[in-house]
């Protein structure tokens, strides 16, 4: 269910996923941002967020292997070289969404044990953001892998002493 889950927030379906469910008599459901920041937050503390790429590159066809980079290069394709297409490997390329800059840039904050540091901008200024970038409508793409980002350092400042 985390899986599919994840997958939801990835693709963009987030904010309308939750909009269904609370329109189905769930008013208790969190927003989006909420929603899939503990759902990433989870499969980091399961070591599970690189999983994600590897799926994703084998439905599009790339490569069998390099798929621990493609969060890195999301971001460097965003941030330095301003595309919008990241390969895949097999002259294939995904296109990148804000919802999948979002989740990258959690990942690679995640995986690379990234601490919150003070100059970060605090939750309320970077909820509206994530909920724009996992609905697909900010479009500042880097501005999604950012805001990701700092979501995924303060999962990692938020992460029990006792788990890895």
């Amino acid at each position: 269910m985390v899986a599919r889950m994840r997958r939801n927030c990835a693709a963009g379906q987030g904010p309308a996923s939750v909009a269904r469910t609370r329109s189905l008599g769930d008013a208790e459901l969190p927003d989006a941002a909420d929603l899939c920041s503990v759902v990433l937050q989870r499969t980091g503390q399961d070591r599970g967020l690189i999983a994600f790429y590897r799926e994703l590159q084998r439905e599009l066809g790339g490569a069998d292997a390099g798929h621990e980079q493609l969060p890195a290069a999301i971001a460097a394709t965003l941030l330095k070289a301003g595309g919008t297409q990241v390969p895949v490997g097999n002259g294939r390329a995904a296109a990148i969404t804000a919802a999948l800059a979002y989740d990258a840039g959690f990942t690679v904050a995640y995986t690379k044990g990234e601490l919150p540091t003070a100059a970060m901008p605090g939750y309320t200024a970077l909820k509206p953001i994530a909920e724009r970038c996992l609905g697909q409508t900010e479009p500042s793409l880097g501005l999604c892998y950012s805001t990701g980002y700092v979501f995924g350092a303060r999962a990692v400042g938020d992460k029990p002493a006792d788990k890895p």
